[in-house]
């Protein structure tokens, strides 16, 4: 006899750039797992580095932006 139930989710690179976008245009994880198809846990627990670098990765572009703008004398980015 085979294995039975589902095969654990496994996130293609693909699926990991696109957890990474999502998490980077503001989507919960709620949301995430909806357009993933899977539950909040397994996402959790299969996409944990992605969930934590989307946000960390567009902290940084946004701050880098900022500080471009700061450093060419726009007031209103300070």
């Amino acid at each position: 006899m085979g294995k039975r139930g589902p095969q654990p989710w496994d996130p293609s690179e693909e699926e990991r750039r696109n957890i990474e976008h999502y998490v980077s245009i503001g989507m919960t994880q709620e949301q995430i797992a909806s357009v993933v198809g899977v539950s909040v846990d397994t996402l959790q627990r299969r996409a944990r580095e992605e969930l934590d670098n989307g946000a960390l990765k567009v902290n940084a572009k946004i701050g880098a932006a900022l500080y471009r703008k700061a450093m060419s004398g726009d007031t209103a980015a300070l």
